[in-house]
């Protein structure tokens, strides 16, 4: 389920623009929102193209379309291209930045906020429209991305509802096809990016 190969840092740490390393597992989530995000724009777009990609106006990368299908979730809820997060098409061929279309780029361009290993802990601190990534390897680096379109409080927790792509799909992480849920015990990492 890996979208795209990343670059590395030290695990459970972050490494700020200044080049110090911080640790993240477990920390309070911070505040911070994409500007201009409009979470009914960005539902009906996630929910519309889950299943069946938007082909007619994206490309489509059928070995890994995490972040790609979340940049267009994010550019479809009102998130202005940047010079570092940006798709072009010219004719028939899509150019796109790496935050566009690579899981760990796109997780710093849009700043991971909450890290941890627990999916209880995960699943406590996410919200609906959320952003979450994935760290498989446990090595610091994303390696998938997926977009929270609903949670429940179910008797063991919270159970989350994630639209992604590479698996394409809608579904609960207590769902056969979804595995968010297994991600810490398998130790790997979770991830938060807010939107709001």
């Amino acid at each position: 389920m890996n979208c795209h190969i990343h670059r590395t840092m030290q695990l459970g740490k972050k490494m700020d623009f200044d080049g110090s390393v911080t640790s993240v597992v477990n920390q309070p989530v911070l505040t911070s929102a994409l500007s201009g995000f409009n979470v009914a724009k960005a539902y009906g777009y996630a929910t519309s193209y889950a299943t069946k990609p938007n082909t007619s106006s994206y490309q489509y990368f059928s070995k890994g379309d995490c972040a790609n299908f979340a940049s267009q979730i994010m550019e479809n809820a009102g998130v202005r291209q940047t010079s570092k997060w940006w798709h072009r098409r010219v004719g028939n061929l899509h150019v796109h930045s790496n935050a566009w279309i690579r899981a760990d780029d796109f997780a710093r361009n849009a700043q991971v906020n909450y890290v941890t290993r627990s999916n209880s802990a995960f699943s406590i601190h996410m919200n609906p429209y959320d952003f979450i990534a994935a760290d498989y390897a446990h090595d610091g680096s994303w390696d998938h991305i997926g977009f929270v379109v609903n949670k429940r409080k179910i008797a063991s927790g919270y159970d989350y509802n994630v639209a992604q792509h590479t698996s394409n799909y809608i579904a609960w992480a207590s769902s056969s096809i979804n595995g968010w849920d297994k991600i810490g015990a398998a130790g790997g990492y979770y991830g938060i990016i807010r939107t709001r």
